[in-house]
């Protein structure tokens, strides 16, 4: 969850667009709190956190929606 967005490149503080570097953990689960405080993401009794079917169907057309205003 926590690999190549944003994560820093060497001692610059710069963001990696081309090389993979690891990205804050701390981020993603302050992502996935904020989600699941929002009734994005249900509680899995065997895996944690998930995203709830409502949400998934909300996530597929948003990229519907990209997909198509790319191929315009």
């Amino acid at each position: 969850m926590s690999c190549g967005v944003g994560g820093r490149c060497g001692s610059d503080l710069a963001f990696c667009t081309s090389h993979f570097s690891r990205g804050s953990e701390s981020m993603a689960l302050q992502v996935l709190r904020a989600l699941e405080g929002l009734k994005m993401m249900g509680k899995d009794q065997d895996r944690g956190l998930k995203v709830i079917p409502q949400t998934q169907r909300d996530l597929d057309r948003i990229t519907r929606q990209v997909i198509t205003a790319k191929k315009h």
